[in-house]
């Protein structure tokens, strides 16, 4: 069969079957007769009818037509395509999402925001046709979310609505995307993010460390003395700590997994700098020691309790799961949490912590106990020890603010100085100001600018 040199063509003519029934001509239709590019076969002849006016058959010929549009290099989406719901199609795209670092974490916000009951995006869009959310609808869906959300929580499911969108236009369901051009609410920058938040004093975390029972108790005072993040700590293993257990090495995370379900190891920390050896100070060290000699007993006793378990070696949890605790749901009768800790699953497998669980169970009970600000958060403890550690540059002994930077795992030290470098309550500014201009004993003598006769 010989090429075609020319595109599909597209002609305007009387409806066939108002023709047909010798309706008079000023009653009569008109249709476009047009090659259909996309056919199989191609430049297959179909007819859209329906026009009262010669001049609106014409208009659509020349603008709308598949023959218009391949002709002038657009793509040409047949409308009944975008005839399936958002929430479909974001339920396709999730299935084939995957991060650029292949982190599970990426995943789950994605999903999050798309299969989430309380989701913004599937509450407003996901029982709508895809076909028929305009430009508008976006606009004024993210006007009414901006007026009454943070621009941090706006941001974040925009940009899911936007990817949902943009793999329907690249899978020929819509021709235009409806998220472009359009004004998304500035980010707070880091000060003013910083400036309503409370950061602990040292007497209040010691009073929160006494305040947590055991085994916890090393878990919130691990966190304040070195900084890690919660996913962070609740992955230790003891292959994570030194011989002399005075310094811990961070090689993994302990996140929810693609289904938003079950609990993971992720050897794929926050950012490249995360993977760390973090020195330990003598009293945590201390610490550290007893509580590891305090669970290795606890250990042994449960592994002989369940035969049926294998102990896991130097992959033992430094901080194990301690069983079942839903807020509203059927409680622990009985005993503490010592008398439940699981080191096992029944698969074999690590069972550590579950920092959500943990402060589901503790948090807003250890703040009231401890008197400490009722806003204050667990991951506050992570600037209070980055705040200590920048208040100390300059005195002897004191890490500069690149091991500051490197303890803490950051991808830079202006992430440690804009984020959580916080200004220390009740410090008298005015006497450390004024010490610049303490001077020693010297023997320099003033000029003498005495105006002398000619």
């Amino acid at each position: 069969m010989a090429r075609r040199k020319t595109g599909p063509r597209a002609w305007v003519r009387v409806s066939q079957r108002t023709k047909a029934k010798n309706i008079p001509a000023n009653k009569r239709r008109w249709e476009v007769l047009y090659e259909d590019p996309n056919a199989d076969p191609p430049f297959k002849k179909r007819t859209k009818g329906g026009f009262q006016t010669k001049a609106a058959a014409e208009r659509w010929r020349d603008e709308e037509s598949p023959a218009a549009k391949h002709n002038a290099g657009q793509p040409w989406v047949d409308p009944s395509r975008g005839d399936v719901t958002f929430q479909a199609v974001a339920e396709e795209w999730l299935a084939t999402y995957t991060s650029k670092s292949g982190k599970a974490r990426g995943y789950s916000q994605h999903a999050a925001i798309i299969t989430g009951p309380k989701s913004l995006v599937r509450t407003a869009f996901g029982h709508r046709r895809i076909g028929d959310i305009t430009h508008g609808d976006v606009a004024a869906w993210l006007a009414a979310q901006t007026a009454s959300r943070a621009p941090s929580t706006v941001r974040h499911n925009f940009y899911t609505l936007r990817r949902v969108i943009r793999y329907a236009v690249a899978n020929g369901l819509i021709m235009r995307d409806p998220t472009i051009a359009l004004s998304l609410p500035e980010q707070r920058d880091v000060h003013t993010q910083q400036a309503d938040r409370v950061i602990p004093s040292t007497a209040q975390v010691l009073a929160l460390i006494a305040a947590t029972p055991e085994p916890w108790s090393m878990y919130v005072r691990l966190a304040a003395a070195t900084g890690m993040r919660p996913e962070e700590l609740a992955a230790l293993q003891l292959r994570d700590l030194s011989d002399d257990n005075a310094t811990i090495t961070v090689r993994r995370v302990r996140v929810k997994g693609r289904d938003g379900r079950t609990w993971i190891y992720e050897d794929l920390p926050k950012t490249k700098r995360s993977r760390r050896s973090i020195d330990l100070d003598d009293f945590t060290a201390q610490h550290l020691r007893a509580y590891l000699e305090t669970m290795h007993e606890l250990a042994t006793r449960w592994f002989t309790a369940h035969p049926d378990r294998v102990h896991p070696g130097d992959r033992l949890p430094l901080f194990p799961h301690a069983g079942d605790f839903r807020r509203g749901g059927r409680q622990r009768k009985t005993g503490t949490d010592l008398e439940w800790l699981e080191w096992v699953d029944a698969d074999g497998e690590p069972s550590p912590l579950r920092h959500g669980w943990f402060t589901m169970r503790y948090w807003s009970d250890l703040l009231d106990a401890a008197k400490v600000p009722s806003t204050v958060r667990f991951y506050d403890l992570r600037h209070f020890h980055a705040s200590w550690l920048v208040a100390q540059i300059g005195r002897q002994g004191a890490l500069t603010i690149v091991e500051i930077s490197q303890r803490l795992g950051h991808a830079s030290t202006k992430m440690t100085l804009d984020r959580y470098a916080h200004a220390t309550p009740g410090r008298d500014k005015r006497n450390a100001t004024a010490a610049m201009w303490e001077t020693p004993d010297t023997n320099v003598v003033a000029l003498d600018r005495t105006a002398r006769p000619a």
